[in-house]
């Protein structure tokens, strides 16, 4: 299973993937059309269709406590995707949503198919 945490660490947004690797977040575009989620350099989450609202939800309620740059993008351009869902994602992908109130942490823990 694979966890992606973020967090808030001295009024700072944090990025923690698979309790491995850890980088600060200056800066988020969520891209509505894809269901992805940028950082400032580029890294990608691709979060299933069925849970990126939510996702969508409690990204932008840690940037607005943090005062963080957070870009919406509602329109892409043909063929400016790496990666596209299909239908098949949700039944394929079990994600889990974690964010107590008032902690300042989101945990996102998914698995497929393959482990």
């Amino acid at each position: 299973q694979d966890s992606l945490e973020f967090s808030v660490v001295d009024d700072k947004l944090q990025l923690r993937v698979n309790a491995v690797f850890v980088k600060q977040v200056t800066l988020l575009q969520i891209h509505r059309p894809s269901a992805h989620i940028f950082d400032q350099e580029g890294w990608r989450i691709a979060a299933p269709f069925h849970v990126f609202k939510t996702l969508e939800g409690k990204l932008r309620a840690l940037c607005e406590r943090l005062g963080l740059p957070l870009l919406l993008v509602s329109v892409a351009l043909p063929g400016s995707l790496v990666h596209q869902h299909d239908r098949s994602t949700p039944s394929l992908t079990n994600v889990t949503l974690e964010m107590r109130a008032a902690s300042g942490e989101l945990k996102v823990l998914w698995s497929r198919p393959s482990g």
